[in-house]
């Protein structure tokens, strides 16, 4: 078996039917089974993420990704409970032990994306401001001189259009789209 097809079979395996349980559990609002659940996506999270790693180097060792697949089993399965033994036995006490310094960690990436991704929207809003406002004139343009006999455009007489703003008209305006909130250090 390969890479691809364990990884597809991990991938299906690991998330149809817990998805699908999820739902269920909940839907009947079973505390129980919703505990039992968010341990398992924890897990799986981790699972996932070490599977880039591993499947680079552990992928040499036989029957590695058979292994892959019977852990993502015993992972789901209520028999086993699987996820809440790696849970508790291992994930629990790592994230208690590192949990101020992935916190700490959170809080940077989230402050140093959050303002990446401003100064990406603003410009990609300018950008695509000017692009689009382009593409009005154009439609515009096209609107006006379309000839209404040949299965052209349908249009209005030219007299109703003076009402209608051009590209020139929209690119004057000011700017009334909403701003973010400016975030507080």
């Amino acid at each position: 078996m390969g890479l691809i097809l364990s990884r597809a079979i991990c991938g299906v395996l690991g998330s149809i039917y817990p998805g699908y349980m999820s739902y269920k559990t909940v839907k009947n609002k079973d505390v129980l089974e919703y505990k039992r659940w968010m341990k398992y996506w924890i897990v799986y999270s981790f699972f996932t993420v070490a599977e880039l790693i591993l499947d680079w180097f552990a992928s040499i060792l036989p029957l590695y990704y058979e292994l892959k697949i019977l852990f993502v089993l015993y992972l789901m399965a209520p028999q086993t409970m699987g996820a809440t033994t790696v849970y508790d036995s291992f994930l629990l006490p790592l994230l208690n032990e590192h949990e101020d310094t992935i916190d700490g960690g959170i809080v940077d990436v989230r402050a140093y994306a959050g303002g990446t991704l401003t100064g990406v929207a603003e410009e990609a809003k300018r950008r695509g401001s000017t692009k689009w406002l382009e593409a009005l004139g154009v439609v515009n343009r096209m609107v006006a001189e379309a000839d209404d006999g040949g299965g052209g455009v349908k249009t209005r007489p030219r007299s109703q259009l003076s009402n209608t703003m051009s590209a020139d008209d929209l690119a004057a305006s000011p700017d009334t789209s909403p701003k973010l909130p400016k975030k507080k250090k």
